[in-house]
């Protein structure tokens, strides 16, 4: 785990009954490696949680070629900025649920 936030969202997991994902997933391309925040390779589904960084001009091109890189592996990558783990955590944590069982992750404890 990099960051605090990749930790406050493991917890929220942890809370819904979401399975554990694994974190800082390395994935390498001909020009080097960089780490997926979170990844349930079982389902090929990708959480990239932006901080602030991510909205800086010269993160742009890198983070789109990463995103593509990924969803061209078939893997779905949904982004959660930073604030919206702290404002509306439900309405993506309800995004992230449906996309793991439209990628046939059992029945999720969605009451927890």
């Amino acid at each position: 785990m990099r960051s605090v936030s990749e930790h406050e969202f493991a917890a929220a997991c942890r809370e819904r009954g979401i399975p554990e994902p694994t974190r800082q997933a390395v994935r390498r391309t001909g020009d080097g490696r960089y780490f997926l925040d979170v990844f349930w390779e079982e389902w090929g589904v990708v959480v990239e949680i932006d901080g602030i960084q991510h909205g800086w001009v010269q993160n742009a091109v890198s983070d789109a070629l990463r995103q593509n890189d990924v969803t061209l592996t078939d893997a779905l990558v949904l982004r959660l900025p930073l604030l919206g783990l702290r404002v509306a955590a439900d309405d993506f944590f309800d995004q992230i649920t449906q996309a793991l069982q439209a990628r046939g992750c059992p029945d999720l404890d969605r009451s927890a």
